[in-house]
């Protein structure tokens, strides 16, 4: 003998997963100077709230990227929509070394602290097809930057 059970369920069915805490966005194109033009890549999360981290490479530099970015949501497609970015851009790496000798009692040593690399900013526009249209500002001047971009 054998007891059958029917098991229904009482939560309502729900139209899909709500809008994501944040995004991956991966862009490539380059950067074009009066006579230079560079391979640029960003690579970002960007959250509801605006907030952009990631980084951002030119010509085989890479930037620590950070700003803010305009950010909608976009209810129906459950996605959030970037119309703008605008990052700060940091490549400075510091370093130390150091070498101590004995002789005895007596010890010295000597020390050496560096740091290297620039600083600068990515701002621009994204449209709804993915392409963003900016300026990049570094260290050896301002840059038209064209890059396709997607979320990741």
């Amino acid at each position: 003998m054998f007891l059958a059970l029917l098991v229904t369920s009482c939560t309502p069915a729900t139209s899909g997963s709500p809008t994501p805490a944040s995004i991956g966005l991966v862009c490539t194109g380059s950067s074009i100077g009066t006579l230079t033009r560079a391979e640029s890549e960003l690579s970002v999360v960007i959250n509801k709230a605006g907030e952009v981290s990631g980084s951002f490479t030119n010509n085989g530099t890479v930037f620590a990227a950070n700003g803010k970015a305009a950010v909608s949501e976009d209810a129906r497609a459950r996605t959030l929509v970037v119309s703008q970015l605008t990052l700060s851009l940091d490549s400075t790496v510091a370093g130390r070394a150091g070498i101590t000798a004995s002789m005895g009692a007596v010890r010295t040593g000597v020390g050496l602290v560096g740091a290297l690399g620039s600083s600068g900013n990515l701002n621009g526009v994204l449209d709804e097809k993915g392409a963003f249209t900016g300026t990049f500002r570094g260290l050896q001047g301002t840059y038209r930057t064209l890059m396709g971009c997607g979320v990741s």
